[in-house]
């Protein structure tokens, strides 16, 4: 049991180490420039023969040479193995760096049908016609993200994301809007309380919020190549070709 928490404590260890190593390189960045920065730096690490991982030889030559983590070659070793669950002598290092970093760019929650349904109530509540509805949308979300006050993990508190989003949706002047209670916000924004700490992940928010439910599930395997919401450039982030 004492073997186990020692080796469990080192793990943790040496992942923060490379975790503030990362954010040093970065100077301070928020959390998805520095995800970018180790995927980029590890990425030169990558072979035509296993394409998105990296060896044990190449992980420990990055850790020791380019962090300089002089001395902690037994650390490394075992940091390696943790991920290289079948014992295979690579890594994919980008399952690495998402667990790293509990990172939540590439997980879509799964709705109920009720919770799609509001997603669309709340989409109707904004859309006026066919020729302008686009245009309308992105308007609304652009709205919203301003009225959040989205940490740098691009977290914000629930209930604050609630009272925004229905203070949005009675302002519209929708006939749909009658129809939305906090209720069923409530209901919905419950699955995207990622880290379940009453917060709510408002880039995975705006992913769902942003896809017409018909073709939900396609359209999300497409969502998990766009820029997140957060920390981008308007124009990067709602790309009128990704609706």
């Amino acid at each position: 049991m004492a073997h186990r928490l020692a080796c469990e404590t080192a793990l943790h260890t040496i992942q923060q180490r490379i975790k503030d190593k990362v954010e040093f390189q970065t100077n301070y960045a928020n959390v998805f420039t520095q995800i970018r920065h180790l995927t980029n730096q590890l990425n030169f690490y990558d072979r035509p023969n296993k394409p998105g991982c990296i060896s044990l030889e190449d992980f420990q030559n990055y850790l020791l040479q380019r962090m300089n983590f002089i001395s902690l070659n037994t650390e490394i070793e075992y940091l390696f193995y943790h991920y290289d669950e079948g014992m295979i002598g690579y890594i994919d290092y980008k399952d690495f760096i998402n667990q790293l970093y509990e990172s939540t760019e590439n997980y879509l929650p799964i709705l109920t049908v009720d919770a799609v349904n509001t997603l669309e109530k709340i989409r109707s509540a904004f859309l006026s016609n066919m020729k302008t509805e686009q245009h309308n949308f992105l308007m609304f979300l652009i709205r919203l993200r301003d009225r959040l006050n989205v940490d740098e993990s691009g977290y914000c508190a629930r209930l604050t994301v609630i009272d925004q989003l229905f203070s949005l949706i009675v302002t519209s002047g929708k006939s749909n809007a009658s129809v939305l209670s906090k209720k069923d916000l409530s209901s919905l924004i419950k699955f995207f309380d990622l880290r379940k700490n009453d917060t709510v992940h408002v880039p995975t928010l705006l992913r769902y919020l942003k896809v017409r439910s018909p073709s939900l599930a396609r359209d999300l395997l497409f969502l998990s190549l766009f820029p997140l919401v957060c920390h981008v450039s308007i124009s990067q982030a709602f790309d009128p070709g990704g609706l």
